[in-house]
């Protein structure tokens, strides 16, 4: 919608691009020097990690789809200048919030949210909805973050328990897709003999010589111990579902034929 739709109702030109690389978006940026740039954290990535610096003008930088990691943001708006806009939303409810990074997220014109008290889920009454005038569950989990926000904290799949302590395992792909040499990261849990844990898959990015040692010492420097994966797997892509999301059932169903030790 952002990157399409809006600029058509406003009566403006789209430029898509087809090539993901760091380069090619910077020369696409520095040709075009767009009104709106919408990517999502995979492309915000690259552009940091391509070295360059693009001046933003009036330039708005949205970002859709998956949230934002910590370290991308930072380094983006510390090279660029301005702060990246995290949009916040669902399928059936379009935009619910956004953010300017490292904000809280706030709601969008029309849109109420809720938190619920006993899962902690997002509960979102939308005029875009198709039930307008009614609470919708999401699948997300949330905290409040006083004046009328939010801080995000995960999918209500992505929350594990591992040592008696409840975290997101997105926070652990985040610091992994902030190594250099990453490409993509995802984490599953899983029962480690018998106990709970959680496992990392890593697609290199090419060329990358990366090893098991080096991810565990990144992340040690970076997690707790308790949210440290207990084994991490090499994959040359992502399993991808619908909507090119990925497929964490695979991934699940990858440990379970490849057995949970290590």
């Amino acid at each position: 919608f952002y990157g399409l739709v809006l600029p058509l109702v406003l009566g403006k030109e789209t430029v898509v691009a087809t090539e993901l690389t760091g380069a090619a978006m910077v020369q696409l940026l520095e040709k075009y020097q767009p009104d709106l740039v919408v990517g999502t954290a995979t492309h915000y990535r690259y552009l940091v990690r391509a070295g360059a610096s693009v001046s933003p003008r009036a330039t708005v930088y949205l970002s859709s789809g998956a949230p934002l990691d910590p370290a991308t943001a930072e380094a983006f708006a510390s090279r660029f200048g301005t702060a990246v806009r995290d949009v916040y939303g669902t399928t059936a409810l379009g935009g619910v919030a956004w953010r300017a990074w490292p904000e809280p997220y706030q709601p969008m014109p029309g849109v109420a949210f809720r938190i619920d008290p006993d899962s902690g889920r997002i509960e979102v009454r939308s005029p875009w909805s198709s039930a307008a005038d009614q609470w919708i569950a999401t699948d997300d989990v949330a905290e409040p973050a006083g004046e009328g926000r939010f801080a995000l904290l995960g999918r209500l799949s992505h929350m594990v328990k591992v040592g008696a302590k409840r975290f997101s395992s997105v926070e652990v792909e985040q610091a992994l897709t902030a190594m250099g040499g990453v490409a993509e990261a995802a984490v599953v849990p899983y029962a480690r003999y018998g106990e709970p844990a959680i496992a990392a898959f890593v697609s290199p990015e090419r060329g990358a010589a990366l090893t098991i040692e080096a991810v565990r010492a990144f992340l040690g420097e970076r997690l707790a111990t308790f949210k440290l994966p207990r084994t991490i797997r090499f994959v040359d892509a992502l399993p991808r579902g619908s909507h090119e999301k990925v497929d964490y059932a695979a991934l699940r169903r990858m440990l379970s034929e490849e057995g949970s030790g290590g």
